[in-house]
This record gives C-alpha cells, sequence and structure tokens, in this order.
C-alpha cells in the first residue's frame, strides 16, 4: 500500500501559481460596519414601540 500511495502528490510546485485576486471589491467588504448597521436600525425598528422593546432591537441589530 505504501509504494501506491507513494506516486500520489498534493500539490505540484514545479508549475505553482499563488492566488491573486481581480476587479473592485464589493460594497459589503468596503462599506463601514458602522453605517450598515444604522442602516439596518433605520429599517426594522418601529417608532411606536416602547423605548425598551426599540432598545433591545438596536442592540441586537447593531450586534448582528
Amino acid at each position: 500500500m505504501f509504494f501506491a500511495l507513494k506516486g500520489i502528490k498534493a500539490q505540484d510546485f514545479n508549475h505553482y501559481q499563488p492566488l491573486t485576486s481581480k476587479g473592485e471589491l464589493p460594497k459589503d467588504f468596503t462599506d463601514r460596519t458602522s453605517l450598515k448597521a444604522a442602516e439596518n436600525i433605520e429599517k426594522n425598528i418601529d417608532n411606536s414601540e416602547s423605548y425598551v422593546d426599540r432598545k433591545k432591537k438596536s442592540n441586537f441589530l447593531f450586534s448582528t
């Protein structure tokens, strides 16, 4: 069994090319997290709810 596995190679270092990224980064990676959280809070919290409920939802949305 050892001799059968000896010929298997995981990498070919004779023709190695490193990975490179191309193109622009998506907006999700370049926007500030605090701005995304504030926008999410603004869209999902209703002002007619109690202060405690709004605060709980705000904290939850900011942490996620």
